[in-house]
């Protein structure tokens, strides 16, 4: 009974839980409103992954003749480069569109008194295009933040040399850790990005052996169940790999049955990709709700106001 209620009840979002309680009730928020998830970000994740899928594809097919021509021309050097700088905006932009709906789900869901159940898309919508921005916003901070603090290693390096270097890993941990909760704070609290970034790495700090240690879990999670996305696309390229040294595998690898096999592989690991980093998001959420409670207490202050409306 216990176990059913667990997986079955609605899940209170503002709520102090342990270790195992966190990584629990994320499963858990998958395992009740599977349906509507997939429903919604289908939609959103399946364009992604078909972008990322051929990216990835001509990226590597155009590394491959470039290496088997052994001559790449300075416009073939700068096309490659803008490509990849035009791919990587379409696919900061497709992690936003996911990010939102997700976040949106979540925002719902604990809103809501039954969860997801009948919900529309209508109802989503507006809290979809609100997020979305809201990524927009956190993502450009994270690029400023990363240049500040890549400039001050550099100039820290150039003064102190090798004693910067025993740093690094540490430095590069802890920064990893801090950061985590800022864009959670962000989704679920009306701040500015900026009180966001100051509340986050607060929350991080306070709890940061929790969130190191979701961090590397769901790292391990998406890494081990991905491989299954991953495996069967790299099998294929490494066999048209073999190609370019091998004429009896060279008919194989590039007839148009082998491409055709090649790009549904690539845009299956592209849309299972995308889908198993959500896992780290909505871990990562409930970290938050976690050291918010312990920090302001919100479940207390919901009861409150709840008492106050009756």
């Amino acid at each position: 009974m216990d176990f059913y209620n667990m997986y079955n009840q609605k899940i209170p979002f503002y709520k102090v839980r342990n270790f195992g309680d966190k990584v629990s009730v994320t499963f858990s928020f998958f395992q009740q409103n599977l349906r509507y998830i997939w429903k919604y970000l289908l939609y959103t994740i399946c364009p992604v992954g078909i972008i990322f899928g051929v990216g990835m594809n001509w990226f590597y097919s155009s590394s491959m003749s470039d290496f088997k021509d052994s001559d790449i021309s300075t416009a073939t050097a700068i096309g490659t480069s803008v490509a990849t700088l035009f791919g990587g905006i379409i696919m900061t932009v497709g992690m936003a569109v996911v990010l939102a709906m997700i976040f949106a789900l979540m925002q719902l869901y604990n809103e809501r008194d039954n969860g997801l159940q009948g919900i529309t898309f209508e109802e989503i919508k507006p809290y979809m295009i609100n997020n979305f921005w809201r990524v927009i916003k956190y993502a450009l901070s994270v690029i400023v933040f990363f240049v500040a603090a890549s400039i001050v290693f550099v100039l820290l390096a150039l003064f102190l040399q090798w004693f910067v270097l025993l740093l690094v890993i540490p430095a590069v941990i802890i920064l990893f850790v801090v950061v985590q909760l800022i864009l959670p704070v962000y989704m679920f609290e009306d701040i500015s990005i900026w009180d966001a970034w100051q509340r986050g790495i607060k929350l991080s700090w306070k709890t940061f052996g929790g969130v190191l240690a979701l961090a590397i879990v769901f790292a391990l999670i998406t890494d081990i169940v991905g491989s299954v996305f991953s495996i069967p696309w790299a099998v294929c390229f490494f066999i048209k790999a073999l190609a370019l040294t091998e004429d009896t595998v060279s008919a194989m690898a590039t007839s148009p049955m082998f491409n055709t096999i090649t790009y549904i592989l690539a845009m299956l690991m592209g849309v299972g990709t995308f889908a198993l980093s959500l896992l780290t998001y909505v871990a990562m959420s409930y970290q938050y709700s976690n050291a918010a409670e312990q920090e302001d207490a919100f479940s207390v202050q919901d009861d409150i106001n709840d008492f106050n409306n009756l």
